[in-house]
């Protein structure tokens, strides 16, 4: 974790490029089209709210090196991974 935010996952991403790969195509096959375009145009908001959020996924998008595998569509799964976990704790 001392590891500049976009070079501090990208060990991990390389070395489970394909599992990254087979996994994105699965989840985003599942998500509404008209959700993958929101996030298209508005994934560049978190550079600006989540910093190191968005340094930590762009390393991982450039390490994973997938044409599929896109910052707009990473930060997508990694909203409804956090949405996910806070109504979860709402509702425990």
């Amino acid at each position: 974790m001392n590891l500049d935010p976009y070079y501090r996952f990208q060990e991990p991403a390389k070395y489970l490029r394909n599992e990254v790969s087979a996994a994105f195509k699965t989840i985003l096959n599942e998500v509404p089209y008209a959700v993958k375009v929101v996030f298209d145009m508005t994934y560049w908001t978190w550079r600006l709210t989540h910093y190191e959020y968005y340094m930590e996924i762009k390393g991982m998008v450039d390490a994973v090196n997938d044409p599929v595998v896109t910052l707009p569509g990473t930060i997508l799964i990694n909203s409804y991974y956090e949405l996910a976990s806070w109504c979860t704790s709402i509702i425990a």
